[in-house]
């Protein structure tokens, strides 16, 4: 398991480019929702396949995040829990609430903020996934607490770094750059992972999808996915804007290329290096159907896979943003059902909602779906480690596992 661990994580690196002494891990693992080296099982349901599962206090839409032998999983509304991976054992919890804020002598800001902000019922206050340098764990919550633990639970910093303001509550989760946290709320911040001070804060537009990061030779970037700002980690500086728009999800960036998919998806080549004149190319641009698209995509192969909230999954051609095929999933009525971004894992696309089905589909040009599997409804990402599926469903987290 723990080679396997390991592996994952030099994706990761490979992937964003990140140097090999950092084994970032956050959201969908490696920011791609790819795992081409998994071999989960492809069925499962509440007595097949389920090597353990753990009861959580609350729901959490973050997705798990896994380090070594450790899970860490969130829980409404403001807590941390870290899970042994081999048996679901809950290793320990901890709170995030204004109260802790204000009794934590190594807080950085350790006044009351004042009242806790709103949310819509789906979201909460956890959406935000954590992420992790393989030492260390930071949290961004949706009251605009972040905070940093090691792996054993001792908390090293927590601070107020901006309230949400929206209704409908917060989701972009913090991303770590050139060792620098970026987290956005109504700004863009870089905090300083020894201690959680501000090294830099930019004004970008804000809705729910996450700073996306990414390298440009040895130049880290992250690229807001509301207001297509692509800004250097290393100062903040906001190198070009409105290269792309998305609402609700967070770009795909695959061989130098980020892909913004929703109803209308664009595709925009980035350029091979940093200069003062930063240009990018658009390659395309396309209408798919479906409203909302709360669900990032995936790229493989030369071809994109996304799926709408209620349950219109998309094919589009890489190459130029063409259409090869759309299928109706059928999961229910809700017309927000599809939360979880679709996964790659192995040889197959998985696509789940929030009435528990996943649906395991073949990848290529034409629709072949395979297997349909449930268990409680879900609105996390799914994440995979050698043939092992972990599912932070809305009141248990899963292990799926081959049988042995």
């Amino acid at each position: 398991m723990a080679k396997l661990i390991q592996h994952i994580s030099l994706i990761a690196l490979i992937v964003l480019g990140l140097p090999a002494t950092a084994a970032i891990v956050g959201w969908r693992t490696d920011g791609t929702g790819r795992y081409p080296d998994a071999d989960p099982p492809t069925t499962w349901s509440k007595s097949e396949n389920v090597v353990w599962k753990r009861k959580l206090p609350t729901f959490s839409n973050a997705t798990p995040v896994i380090v070594g032998n450790r899970i860490f999983v969130c829980s409404e509304p403001s807590t941390l829990i870290c899970v042994n991976a081999g048996n679901g054992k809950i290793l320990w919890q901890r709170t995030n609430t204004y109260e802790d804020l204000q009794k934590a002598p190594e807080a950085v800001h350790p006044e009351n903020p004042g009242d806790v902000p709103g949310t819509h019922d789906n979201n909460g206050y956890t959406s935000p996934t954590p992420v992790s340098d393989g030492s260390r764990v930071f949290v961004l919550f949706g009251n605009g607490i972040a905070a940093c633990y090691d792996l054993d639970g001792k908390r090293r910093w927590i601070r107020f770094v901006q309230k949400p303001t929206h209704l409908w509550g917060h989701c972009a989760s913090p991303s770590l750059v050139d060792n620098r946290l970026v987290v956005h709320v109504l700004d863009v911040f870089a905090l300083d992972v020894e201690t959680g001070k501000d090294l830099w804060r930019a004004e970008s537009a804000s809705q729910w999808g996450s700073p996306a990061p990414a390298r440009i030779g040895d130049v880290g970037i992250v690229i807001i996915p509301f207001s297509g700002d692509v800004i250097r980690a290393a100062d903040g500086k906001k190198l070009a804007s409105d290269i792309g728009k998305l609402s609700y999800a967070t770009p795909v960036i695959e061989n130098g290329i980020a892909y913004f998919i929703e109803n209308l998806s664009t595709a925009v080549q980035l350029p091979q290096t940093v200069t003062d004149n930063f240009v990018t190319k658009p390659l395309w641009q396309a209408k798919i159907k479906g409203s909302r698209h709360y669900a990032s995509s995936v790229v493989h192969n030369g071809l994109i896979y996304a799926a709408s909230r209620e349950g219109k999954f998309s094919v589009l051609d890489a190459d130029d943003g063409k259409l090869v095929y759309q299928q109706a999933m059928g999961f229910g009525s809700d017309i927000n059902s599809v939360y979880p971004s679709v996964t790659l894992a192995g040889n197959y696309i998985f696509i789940g909602c929030t009435e528990g089905i996943t649906a395991v589909i073949k990848p290529g040009r034409e629709y072949n779906e395979i297997a349909r599997n449930r268990l409680e409804g879900y609105r996390s990402s799914p994440v995979f480690i050698g043939n092992r599926l972990y599912l932070r469903g809305l009141e248990h987290l899963y292990c799926i596992g081959k049988a042995e």
